[in-house]
């Protein structure tokens, strides 16, 4: 009750008083000829696009400030009795700009006026915090791929790596990156990216938007990477627009490398994205409009290739090469047998061991199968592929509407409102297309919006306050039109027509209010304020580890059926057998499993096609106070703090899970778990309410003529976690779903076959939140004593105009995260302490010898063999005598995998060992453990050069030289295995999107010739169209590569069902960090290394997580280079026709994947994949007035 009161009190004091950080700040000293302060000097800030002017006056210090100025083109004006009249015009203020402009009054007579040339400084000299504008021009003129105005955040600023779907800022992850559009959020809560705005954008609507990148100021909060603060376009006192046509043809892209090399076709694309934009004056100087619309459609196919029967085995008609394994080299292009060995066959359906025949329910499936049409892929005699291009369609539409009105100049406001519509039939992202040509494809539906409501009140000359209220709504259908509510079936032997995946949705909606007051004091520019936002997280699935109806699984190893007449061992490779095997069960319709998922309500399970439904909610408050002093004229201290609340997470039916044990994680053995309930007060984890975030930064002008400055700042930041993570938790959780499994008889009757399966799945008759030791299922569970991450910056700069519009700047910028999020499954198989370990040495030592001798007692003890030792508990767990089907497992020193195929509840009690022998929690395959328990570190030098528009020529570059450090570089979703839970520091290495050197540059040049120009500029009308109005433009993006780990694809101490957690390869090789290059080997074959190089790693010894470390290895660097040719047809002073050549990496540069890091794979060291896109070429015509 306290804490609720201390809250109310604070919202109520700071309410009367942040969204003004988007717009521009003006600032300066009024002085006199002598340098003597003026105060009470009268300031105004006139917007020449709206004729809107914003007035203060100058303080006892002379300093004045104006706050909040949308970006645009200002003319400054100042006034004081007994001095002339001062006039500064062509004030470019840019997004969240901290612009200063120091005015010198003449004394004269107040009628006559001093107009200078000076304008605002392009240097920071009263802001320390590290950050880029990227300009309307930018985002309008810059080739961009897709026209998403946020891939700009790419576009030359420092510190940023990554591209695509993964951009990191100065060392963090893709989520610590916060969007606002006109002041509200606009990130994915969900998932977090930093490209990714939920309130849909296009340059067309972008005014332009500032990327503060580092030691933000108290108002800015809630990620570490980065704050990109977008600000959409308005109306102004003249009509503008435009109408604009984007265009992709097949016939104009360039193929992808790897296509190029076996022979594959450009695939087709197709693509138009067209609209428009209006914006003018409803009422001159008072009232403003601006409306858009955005149509995007776009059809492609997608070369998919599916594993189809040949016409043989569809008819039960087993094909195989005598003795020999059937591969596609045994068969010709079109399939007929040219192997050198006997071809034999075996006819499932008359050595049938039930003597049914064929099922009937299977052949219909086969029979919507087509035949191959290629023998590359299967093993050629039974199975092929069949390759086709997949269909996926587009269809998007937005709508963006803005009203801006002044009541007068004190109080103005405006209203924002963004709708986006969104189609894909095929969603080949979420491996939606269609199986098979005819067929029906998975669908992706989406509709996101976005409001902003601001209202602005200057009380006083020094007195300003801004209120906002918005919100975004994101809702999204994964559909499976083709999905049958009903039982589905999964093959053994081919792909099958129908999609397993039921659907799901999610409706995320977020409400957001903030307000900021500024009061300028002195030489004090005070701003405080708070920051609600309100998130829901609404989820519905079909599907959770199986779907909610009965699916049943072919399988050719989970039970075993006796092949009658089966052939002779030496006549029927061992290969072959387990095709054969495969293709039976798919014949017979002999199914393996079946198996179904049933939600929860908290109180009951859910019937068959009861679907997960659940409404997670998220409440963040924040609350901060900053103070930009103006020490002297020179000196500028920006300080503040900043408090942070993340109350934690509930669902708001009260359906939640948690472990009755809140130290589960140091008390191994059987978890029980309470459910909370409506109403409950545990949560799946407590408070956290010391997140208080401190900033303090100086900006010096050495010399007092704003060219020059240095700056330096410290600052803490909180990060967030993605919704994500307590929709792993909650979905996972004992009670709130149970997998309902059903293994098949192996003494099979026709009732076993999928034509006679009838009975439903059931969950148990009795809710219960106790889970099994069935060493199945993977939740994830909090620590209950989760923390806000956070991250201590640093930085020091030297900025200098080193040019009229030019500024260069050089940094050393560093950061320390603390307490990160992660989750790892704390379910590691003990093997040490147990004596299972020293147990497998010694039956791995006894194989050699036995294998050395001739012997065939192979991994058990053998007296009359020197050296051979009994093995222990390891026989033991065997049943005294270990099976020679082991000798490759122990060979090999496979003791995850092992320990794991032994860890049987019956196994267990069988040789007198507890249950809890291997795994501390033996309910569970994994267990994760989600919690703020990682960290890392940042270090890095930074400079960039920068030129605002003059001359023709707009640039950014930069090139930054750094080094990240983490142990975990994901969003933490899922359920990661590390290589040893006991010591989770050998996780520690290089950051995943770590890149040594990174450049990049963009750049807008208008040619010099024309009417206008510095050439050519008195030629005729008709010339003037055929040799001016040329634009080019480009965009750079080159860096070192990132990190790899080599793994060596086996278990020789952590058992895990993923890549992640397997020991990784030795290495006795040196320089691991530059080991490798991109070469072509005698076949024609892409490789990173060579056979050579290859040859220096190996598989790590039992026992050994292998010696290499994480991200020991660096890849392949990364180049490519964007560029545009346009012709500007002038109409009139304010109108054009613009023709536009876009080059989507203009020089066709394949940059490759990373190499196959799998010591396993028969492509270990070679790359399969091009990184980037093959040239893409847009054609665009617009006409803009």
């Amino acid at each position: 009750m306290t804490f609720r009161w201390l809250w109310t009190a604070l919202t109520l004091l700071l309410l009367s008083t942040g969204a003004m950080a988007q717009n521009a700040r003006l600032s300066g000293l009024v002085t006199d000829a002598s340098g003597a302060v003026v105060s009470g000097a009268k300031v105004v800030a006139t917007n020449k696009a709206t004729g809107i002017a914003r007035e203060t006056v100058s303080t006892d210090a002379g300093l004045y400030v104006i706050e909040g100025l949308p970006p645009a083109v200002y003319e400054i004006t100042c006034e004081h009795a007994g001095y002339k009249r001062f006039i500064s015009s062509n004030n470019r203020l840019n997004a969240g700009q901290q612009a200063e402009l120091n005015i010198r009054l003449e004394v004269g007579d107040i009628v006559e006026t001093v107009t200078v040339t000076e304008t605002v400084t392009t240097v920071q000299t009263n802001d320390a915090q590290v950050n880029t504008v990227i300009t309307g021009t930018l985002v309008r003129e810059i080739p961009l791929n897709g026209r998403n105005p946020l891939h700009l955040i790419l576009s030359g600023a420092p510190g940023v790596s990554g591209r695509g779907t993964g951009i990191f800022v100065n060392g963090q992850k893709t989520q610590s990156v916060n969007t606002t559009v006109d002041g509200i959020d606009a990130n994915d809560a969900t998932l977090g990216r930093a490209e990714l705005s939920l309130v849909p954008l296009n340059p067309d609507t972008v005014q332009e938007y500032q990327l503060i990148t580092s030691n933000f100021k108290a108002e800015y909060g809630r990620s570490s990477g980065a704050q990109v603060v977008v600000i959409t376009k308005s109306g102004s006192n003249s009509f503008h627009g435009s109408v604009y046509e984007y265009h992709r043809n097949t016939a104009f892209n360039a193929n992808d490398f790897f296509n190029n090399s076996s022979g594959v076709k450009r695939p087709v694309l197709l693509r138009h994205q067209f609209g428009g934009s209006i914006g003018g004056p409803i009422k001159k100087d008072k009232a403003f409009f601006f409306f858009n619309y955005d149509g995007f459609r776009q059809s492609q196919s997608i070369s998919q290739e599916r594993t189809v029967l040949t016409s043989q085995a569809r008819q039960g008609i087993f094909r195989f090469a005598q003795g020999v394994r059937n591969t596609v080299s045994l068969v010709d292009a079109g399939g007929n047998y040219i192997g050198s060995a006997p071809l034999l066959s075996y006819n499932i359906i008359a050595n049938d061991p039930l003597g049914i025949g064929a099922d009937k329910v299977m052949a219909g499936i086969i029979g919507q199968t087509p035949l191959p049409n290629s023998f590359s892929g299967g093993d050629g005699l039974n199975t092929a592929l069949f390759r086709f291009n997949a269909p996926s369609t587009t269809t998007n539409n937005t709508y963006t509407a803005r009203v801006d009105y002044n009541f007068n100049t004190n109080h103005s406001f405006f209203v924002r409102y963004i709708i986006g519509q969104f189609l894909t039939d095929g969603d080949a992202i979420n491996a939606g297309l269609p199986r098979y040509p005819g067929l029906i494809g998975r669908n992706q539906q989406s509709r996101r919006q976005g409001a902003s409501i601001s209202f602005k009140s200057t009380f006083t000359p020094t007195l300003l306050n801004e209120f906002i209220y918005g919100f975004q709504r994101s809702t999204v259908r994964f559909n499976n039109p083709q999905y049958p509510d009903a039982l589905t079936i999964v093959s053994a032997s081919f792909t099958d027509p129908v999609n397993n995946f039921a659907g799901t949705g999610r409706v995320a909606p977020v409400m957001e209010v903030k307000d900021n007051l500024t009061k300028v004091m002195g030489s004090h520019t005070i701003k405080g304020g708070i920051d609600f936002r309100f998130t829901q997280f609404n989820q519905f699935r079909k599907v959770g580890t199986f779907p909610i109806f009965p699916r049943l699984t072919i399988s050719r190893t989970l039970i075993t059926v006796p092949i009658p007449n089966q052939p002779a061992a030496s006549v029927l490779e061992s290969n072959n057998v387990n095709t054969l095997r495969g293709l039976m069960m798919d014949i017979l319709g002999i199914w393996a499993r079946a198996e179904q998922t049933f939600f929860s309500n908290g109180q009951q399970y859910l019937p068959t096609g009861g679907r997960y439904l659940r409404g997670h909610r998220f409440r963040e408050y924040d609350w901060y106070i900053q103070d930009d002093w103006r020490v002297k004229p020179k000196l500028t201290l920006n300080y503040g703090l900043r408090w942070e609340y993340r109350a934690p997470p509930f669902e708001v039916n009260g359906i939640m899970f948690v472990p009755t044990d809140p130290n589960f994680a140091s008390k191994p053995g059987t978890l029980s778990f309470s459910f909370v309930g409506k109403g409950g007060k545990a949560r799946w984890f407590d408070k956290d309410l010391n997140n208080f975030a401190p900033v303090v930064g100086l900006a010096w002008d050495p010399k007092g003529d704003g060219k020059m400055a240095i700056r330096t700042s410290y600052r803490v930041s909180y990060d967030r976690v993605t919704s994500w993570i307590v929709n792993d938790s909650d979905q996972t959780t004992p009670g709130a779903s149970f997998d309902a499994t059903v293994l098949n008889s192996s003494s099979l009757t026709a009732a076993n076959r999928v034509a006679s399966f009838q009975s439903p799945l059931a969950p148990p008759s009795t809710f219960t939140t106790l889970a099994p030791n069935a060493r199945s299922g993977r939740p994830v569970l909090f620590d209950r004593n989760f923390r806000t991450p956070y991250v201590q910056q640093w930085v020091l700069s030297i900025q200098r105009e080193v040019a009229r519009d030019t500024v260069a700047e050089v940094m050393y910028l560093g950061n320390k995260g603390t307490r990160l999020y992660r989750n790892f499954s704390i379910n590691q198989l003990e093997v040490e302490s147990n004596g299972f370990l020293s147990s497998f040495l010694i039956a791995q030592n006894n194989l050699a010898l036995a294998t050395a001798a001739g012997a065939t007692t192979g991994a058990n003890f053998n007296p009359a063999i020197p050296g051979s030792r009994p093995v222990g508990i390891l026989a033991t767990l065997f049943g005294g005598t270990i099976p020679s089907a082991q000798n490759t497992n122990i060979q090999q020193g496979l003791v995850g995998t092992v320990a794991n195929n032994l860890d049987r509840a019956a196994t267990l009690t069988a040789a007198g060992l507890p249950d809890t022998f291997f795994r501390p929690y033996p309910q569970f395959e994994l267990l994760g453990f989600g919690c703020t328990c990682s960290d890392s570190t940042y270090h890095s030098l930074q400079t960039q050069i920068t030129r605002r528009y003059s001359g023709g020529l707009t640039l950014q570059a930069s090139w930054t030289w750094s080094k990240a450090i983490d142990e975990f570089s994901g969003r933490g979703d899922g359920i990661w295995v590390v290589r040893d839970v006991r010591n989770r520091r050998l996780e520690k290495g290089l950051a995943d999107f770590d890149a040594r050197h990174i450049v990049r540059a963009s750049f807008i040049y208008d040619m010099p010739i024309g009417r206008g120009r510095r050439w050519l500029n008195n030629i005729n009308g008709v010339l003037d169209h055929i040799l001016g109005g040329w634009q080019v433009n480009g965009l750079l993006d080159a860096a070192t590569g990132n990190p790899m780990t080599v793994v060596s694809g086996r278990q020789t101490l952590v058992y895990t069902p993923f890549t992640d957690g397997l020991s990784n390869a030795d290495f006795s090789g040196a320089n691991q960090k530059d080991f490798g290059r991109v070469t072509v080997d005698s076949q024609g074959r892409v490789v990173y290394w060579t056979d050579e190089q290859r040859a220096q790693f190996s598989f790590p010894a039992a026992g050994s997580v292998g010696g290499t470390g994480r991200n020991a290895f660096t890849g392949p660097g990364f180049w490519n280079f964007d560029f545009s040719l346009y012709k500007n047809f002038r109409i009139t002073e304010t109108a054009k026709i613009q023709f536009r050549s876009e080059f989507f990496n203009l020089f066709n540069h394949p940059v490759m994947s990373p190499p196959t890091v799998n010591l396993t794979s028969a492509n270990f060291g070679r790359i399969t994949s091009q990184r980037n896109s093959p040239r893409v070429m847009q054609f665009a015509l617009r006409f803009d007035f």
